[in-house]
Order: C-alpha cells, then structure tokens, then sequence
C-alpha cells in the first residue's frame, strides 16, 4: 500500500489526478450538450432556460456586445 501512495503523491500522480478530473468535466459538458441537442425543441428551450439559470451554460450573445 506504500507504493500505491508513493505513486498518487509524487508530481506525476498529481498530473494525472489533475488531468482525470479535466478529462472527467469535459465529457461530461460534452454528454450534457449531446443530450440536450437531442431533446424536442420544447424540451430543449426548457433545459437550456435551466442551464443558463445555473450558470452551467451561456446564454445567448448580447447583440448590443
């Protein structure tokens, strides 16, 4: 069990640990986005409404800049 927390403490397991939850949010930004295009279109005003209201996605483009 030594070695295993030599290996998850050292730099590169902190790398990797970084890298797996970058890896882990992006997928799943890219899961919610495919499955939200996916949805009928009453459905997909509502669920991005809920998205932008979360702050979990942007909302439209301000066309004033």
């Amino acid at each position: 069990m030594n070695s295993l927390w030599d290996i998850i403490v050292s730099p590169m397991g902190i790398v990797l640990y970084a890298g797996f939850w970058a890896f882990k949010l992006t997928a799943g930004v890219w899961l919610v986005t495919k499955a939200v295009t996916r949805l009928p279109v009453r459905h997909r005003i509502w669920a991005e409404a809920a998205l932008i209201r979360l702050r979990l996605m942007k909302g439209p483009a301000d066309p004033l800049g």
